[in-house]
């Protein structure tokens, strides 16, 4: 019985130290993701003390040289503590119930300890959390999730990248988002492009956004529509109008067809600059390239006309709307009734 101990004691020794020479080649070999704004912690486990053995044959009441306690120092955050009384079989159910409850901070605890005590979560549940901590803006807890599951050796989707993207996005962290890209260990989709470039956009850097445009051409990733409305919108608001129909014209070489989404932003763009007759003959000849003005594109130029005092081309205007099919909205009639109203028309 004696002799027995002593071999797993041995057996215990060994597994530690092939832990631990295997993490820290993991770590000689660069194995850290660039763009993490952690380290990863790798667990040296220094196994002093064997108490018993359990029936599956684990080792229970391992001391080890390092707590690992996590947090503020609570020991009730700590791994150890995050898994105790819970069977290894009921972990990973513990972990969806955590989830699935919207209990991220609680799952994160248990995965952090199941990690610690070298058992194998369940990664759909992992991106599950990584999810969650995205929605709540919490992007280092979403990418020490994202850690745990390569070092799973599991290679996440790119769904699962595109999540965490736009994690940084939202959070206005558009470098991470671009270090994210750049370490993707699968092909990035058009809508991990199209998910930095409204970033871009959005912050005013459309010559940046015009360079990743280059880039995800390079990759042979081709641009949709929703990226040239999104190049577009924000050419008009930087460059004008001009700038802009030259990549309409860029998009539909290239055998992109633009939508009324599309379309829409230019008619927008030419009102701003107080191009509305341009904008009619726009609106004009949307049917010949395959596509009908809805009503937001007349309300749009409508609106224009209005605040121009030019009353009988939005009656002309209004009457041709109608003539082609098109219902006016309750935006329509409210455009009118303020213009009314300023000119003293309505009692």
């Amino acid at each position: 019985m004696e002799g027995l101990r002593n071999c797993k004691f041995m057996e215990a020794r060994i597994k530690a130290k092939v832990v631990y020479n295997f993490t820290s080649m993991k770590t000689r070999a660069g194995c850290i993701p660039v763009g993490f704004q952690k380290r990863r912690r790798c667990k040296v486990l220094s196994f002093s003390k064997v108490e018993s053995h359990g029936v599956n044959g684990r080792l229970q009441n391992l001391e080890s040289s390092q707590r690992g306690h996590f947090g503020n120092g609570d020991a009730s955050l700590s791994p150890s503590s995050a898994l105790h009384d819970i069977e290894e079989s009921d972990c990973n159910n513990q972990l969806l119930k955590f989830v699935r409850n919207g209990k991220l901070e609680e799952g994160f605890k248990l995965l952090e300890g199941m990690v610690y005590h070298g058992e194998i979560p369940d990664i759909i549940y992992c991106k599950s959390l990584i999810r969650g901590f995205c929605k709540k803006g919490k992007m280092s807890k979403a990418i020490r999730v994202m850690e745990i599951i390569e070092d799973s050796g599991e290679i996440p989707n790119f769904i699962t990248y595109n999540v965490l993207i736009g994690g940084y996005c939202k959070a206005g962290e558009i470098d991470n988002a671009l270090q994210v890209l750049d370490r993707m260990s699968v092909s990035p989709d058009v809508v991990t492009y199209n998910t930095i470039l409204r970033s871009l956009c959005d912050c005013g850097n459309l010559n940046q956004a015009m360079e990743l445009l280059d880039r995800q051409l390079q990759r042979e990733c081709y641009p949709d529509v929703i990226t040239y409305t999104i190049l577009i919108e924000a050419a008009c608001k930087e460059s004008g109008v001009r700038q802009a129909m030259k990549l309409l014209d860029e998009m539909r070489n290239r055998g992109c067809k633009p939508d009324v989404v599309t379309y829409n932003v230019l008619v927008n763009g030419m009102c701003k600059e107080s191009k509305v007759d341009e904008a009619i003959k726009f609106l004009n000849s949307m049917p010949s390239y395959g596509c009908q003005p809805n009503v937001i594109t007349h309300n749009i130029i409508l609106c224009s006309l209005c605040c121009g005092g030019r009353w009988m081309d939005a009656e002309r205007l209004l009457a041709d709307m109608i003539h082609k099919g098109c219902s006016p909205s309750v935006v329509t009639f409210n455009i009118l009734i303020n213009f009314l109203r300023r000119k003293g028309l309505l009692g």
